[in-house]
């Protein structure tokens, strides 16, 4: 049932995405480094422009007809030998052949196929940056993958040493702990006026529906509706806490302003139960704007959001409720079911008296329990020098 209704997804998105396609005439531009799908480009650019780079899109925003012609000539020829591949996979394999990088760069972590492409071009070489926790949900999925020992990057930093442990079941190669490229790029300056921020994991996919648009770690079918349940909860809980703290309960926005019109219905459609509650949320303003909300926080609290951890890599004081189906707080680390700032089950009382304790104990007191519990989960380094140098021995 899953699979016939991901095939049905994957031919309406099709015809969806295709009429915005811009379609390039010309050859692909040769250049030192390729950018493998242009999600998170705008946080590489800084480091690699004085090298020169271009980007091969892989969501419909572009398609070269000179390499999608050459393309479709390989598979009609494979198709008459009967060993044709997806079409797609002609595609990128021409491209990359066309573009002639030294580097090809990805943020894309979850995308089985770019695993398989150092197969290809053993003269390239391919890096990749761990972008969240999707192997959380994903590693049953890459137990299932065919010649697993085809999936070799060169180069695969990850957020410490216990994803890269974690990665090295599924993917060879050299495992480089720089924590997140992202939360790196943004220096941190403490500036605390907001005291308490929930961070958003609201996503608009029809939640209103019973729909299946998620999958479980544990192979189960899940619609967007049970797997926002727990964001309910949680929220809840925390309403009534600021509520009868009288404190202003601030939301770290997924989306930006234009695009945010569900994202405040969601959380409006929760706070209409609580009458005098003050709350807010902030609109995502480019890529670094929740990182700075999360410096101007007194008390960070979170389910099982890759910027909660990054948060605490940051060294900002949180709460992390990780009640969500099969996310334990802390995986790959084997950290208890609960802890001083961590509950992976919803007991109101007790998880209400961790909030309190945290958000009143002094930094100092808060950086050795986080030590204590969690210390390098996720390396903190300033301004990525990690890779900055490692690129420079590269080319």
């Amino acid at each position: 049932m899953y699979l016939f209704y991901k095939s049905q997804k994957k031919i309406i998105k099709f015809f969806k995405n295709i009429k915005k396609v811009k379609f390039i005439l010309t050859a692909p531009h040769k250049k030192k480094i390729l950018i493998y799908d242009n999600s998170n480009s705008d946080i590489i650019t800084k480091y690699i422009k004085k090298f020169g780079y271009s980007v091969f899109y892989t969501r419909w925003e572009e398609i070269n007809l000179k390499i999608l012609i050459k393309s479709i000539i390989f598979f009609i020829t494979d198709l008459i030998l009967f060993k044709a591949k997806p079409l797609q996979r002609y595609y990128i394999y021409e491209f990359i052949k066309a573009s002639q990088p030294k580097v090809v760069i990805s943020f894309i972590d979850n995308r089985f196929s770019y695993l398989k492409l150092k197969s290809q071009f053993s003269n390239i070489k391919f890096i990749l940056f761990q972008n969240g926790n999707s192997i959380n949900d994903f590693r049953n999925e890459f137990k299932t993958i065919k010649n697993r020992k085809n999936n070799f990057i060169d180069y695969f930093f990850t957020f410490s040493n216990f994803f890269s442990n974690e990665y090295a079941k599924f993917v060879k190669g050299e495992k480089i702990e720089l924590g997140s490229i992202k939360n790196n790029s943004v220096k941190i300056k403490k500036r605390k006026n907001i005291d308490f921020l929930y961070i958003s994991q609201f996503r608009f996919f029809s939640i209103y529906k019973n729909e299946f648009y998620y999958k479980t770690n544990a192979r189960k079918l899940e619609s967007w509706n049970e797997f926002y349940a727990s964001d309910r909860k949680v929220v809840n809980l925390l309403a009534s806490y600021c509520l009868k703290k009288k404190i202003k309960l601030s939301i770290a926005g997924f989306y930006n302003i234009k695009n945010n019109f569900e994202e405040i219905k969601f959380y409006k459609n929760i706070f209409k139960n609580y009458k005098g509650l003050k709350w807010k949320i902030y609109s995502r303003d480019g890529q670094f704007h929740s990182y700075k909300l999360i410096d101007r926080s007194n008390l960070v609290v979170f389910i099982d959001s890759a910027l909660g951890y990054e948060a605490l890599a940051r060294n900002t004081k949180c709460v992390a409720l990780s009640i969500r189906q099969g996310r334990d707080f802390g995986w790959p680390k084997k950290l208890g079911k609960e802890g001083p700032f961590w509950d992976n089950y919803l007991d109101k009382k007790r998880c209400l008296k961790k909030i309190e304790k945290i958000a009143n104990i002094s930094n100092i007191q808060w950086k050795k329990l986080k030590n204590r519990h969690i210390k390098d989960f996720i390396h903190f380094n300033d301004n990525n020098s990690i890779f900055k140098k490692k690129l420079k021995e590269i080319l």
